[in-house]
């Protein structure tokens, strides 16, 4: 029995390890866009990047100069200029809050 219970503690303490490269398509760059308007001053945002390779480390690199506005569905349009602070962040050129109901885009 003890025979049995120690041959049982052997393979659960025993593995093997492997590593496996995975032959991933690399498509090409993409540009990511995330956006955010509420109805709260202060919190609208667009932030403009591109995607990266499967195997790259870091963070997706920023896009800057970029000519980006959001229009709601009456046909106002507003304006956003890149941050100085932070590349890839855009914010709103005049202050405005989104309405509850409006959809953005």
């Amino acid at each position: 029995m003890k025979r049995i219970l120690y041959t049982i503690a052997i393979c659960l303490f025993v593995s093997c390890e492997e590593t496996v490269t995975i032959d991933v398509n690399q498509a090409e760059a993409k540009v990511v866009i995330q956006g955010l308007v509420t109805n709260q001053p202060d919190h609208q945002y667009v932030r403009v990047s591109s995607t990266v390779g499967f195997y790259a480390d870091g963070i997706a690199p920023a896009v800057s100069s970029a000519n980006v506005s959001v229009s709601d569905d009456t046909g106002l349009s507003f304006s956003f200029s890149e941050s100085t602070e932070e590349p890839g962040l855009y914010l709103p050129d005049n202050d405005f809050n989104g309405q509850v109901g409006r959809t953005y885009t």
